[in-house]
């Protein structure tokens, strides 16, 4: 990547965090300088802002941080200080912190590292470096250049926020210049039909961005070699089933869905079941009540991965045509029988679900399901007509 580029990623509001942010001959005044000369906006602080504007901090694109900010603090109250504020502004913003020092860096990243602030391990959303090593912007942005191609998530979260930016405003905009009132419209649409509102504009609008939005651009990224990766098997399961399943406490309990899950637990197993009824006949409509609608549902049980058969080649389970496999659920797989079906009343159920299998995995589900009700019968073949002669 070139410097245009970094300082494009990169683009939008920086904070830099200095006591000497007003002396235009030290390090971090030579900085402020370069950036004012490229036209890259910024806020300074000459210390640790407060809390309540760090809670403002949501849109932020970069920080640059001064570890020993105070001169006359000592080492264990900026330590305490700067962990505080690096671990608020996580909480608000995926933002990477740039700490700068005229102190050893390393000795930084070891007490950072002793309060699991800091990995050595794999990668950080803190760089760590010596002011004179980046006085400059040029400098400045170079270091940063070389960081984030050794650090992945950056890079994609920068990029995928800008095109997301760019494709929201894109979309509000020509919203808007198409007609004034389309929210109305839509809210009005949404309430003849008898469904929340709230979820329905929401659908609307993501569906919308993502076809605004233009993919990202991985062409001069080097991805390490596989022997290198540091894989965790629980970690790619939670990524994997934020994609494919929604955890209850995020779903309206007044919303019935197709592939909303339940889990019964009783003394010996725990039983689990799965909504495959069409999502327009869960809408309660002409005066009928939530809790008297009628749910579709599979019944599913707990398998180790050893008994589903998965498929290396494919990346799948080969099921049989009688069952379906979701993986994972709560870091379980659960086998879904075609040929275990009740029925039974939300108000049944109410208080059992654990969440929502979402598309395209709820629509392979229901669609074996839909092949599985109008299967044909075969007659057995003899297995003596199996013998080769």
């Amino acid at each position: 990547m070139k410097m245009t580029d970094i300082i494009q990623l990169f683009s939008g509001i920086g904070i830099i965090i200095d006591d000497q942010i007003n002396d235009e001959k030290s390090s971090i005044g030579k900085v402020v300088s370069s950036f004012k000369e490229k036209h890259i906006p910024f806020l300074t602080y000459s210390k640790l802002p407060p809390d309540e504007e760090i809670q403002m901090f949501h849109s932020v694109s970069f920080v640059l941080l001064d570890w020993k900010w105070d001169v006359d603090a000592t080492d264990e109250f900026l330590l305490r200080e700067n962990i505080n504020f690096i671990n608020q502004l996580h909480q608000i913003c995926f933002t990477p912190v740039f700490v700068f020092t005229d102190e050893d860096p390393d000795s930084i990243i070891t007490s950072l590292t002793t309060e699991s602030v800091y990995s050595v391990t794999k990668n950080n959303l803190l760089f760590v470096k010596h002011k004179s090593e980046v006085d400059t912007s040029e400098k400045l942005f170079s270091a940063i250049e070389n960081w984030t191609k050794n650090t992945l998530p950056v890079y994609i979260i920068k990029e995928w926020e800008s095109k997301k930016r760019i494709a929201s405003n894109n979309l509000f905009l020509s919203l808007y210049n198409l007609n004034p009132n389309w929210v109305k419209i839509f809210l009005k649409t949404s309430e003849r039909d008898g469904v929340d509102t709230a979820y329905e504009l929401d659908e609307l609008l993501f569906e919308n961005l993502h076809s605004q939005m233009s993919r990202i651009d991985l062409t001069n990224l080097s991805i390490q070699n596989e022997e290198e990766f540091n894989c965790n098997a629980k970690e790619i399961r939670d990524i994997m089933q934020g994609q494919r399943f929604l955890p209850a406490e995020k779903i309206s309990l007044d919303m019935i869905f197709t592939g909303d899950v339940f889990l019964v637990e009783n003394e010996d197993e725990k039983e689990y079941y799965i909504n495959v009824r069409p999502q327009c006949d869960c809408i309660p409509r002409n005066g009928a009540m939530l809790d008297d609608i009628a749910l579709y549902l599979l019944k599913g049980t707990e398998k180790t991965i050893e008994k589903c058969h998965y498929n290396k080649k494919d990346g799948s389970f080969s099921d049989i045509e009688t069952r379906v496999t979701v993986f994972p659920i709560n870091h379980k797989a659960i086998q879904f029988e075609l040929g275990e079906f009740s029925i039974k009343k939300y108000s049944e159920m109410r208080d059992m679900r654990i969440g929502r299998l979402l598309p395209p995995f709820i629509t392979k589900l229901v669609q074996k399901y839909a092949l599985y009700m109008q299967r044909q019968a075969l007659p057995r073949i003899p297995e003596e007509a199996t013998i080769i002669d």
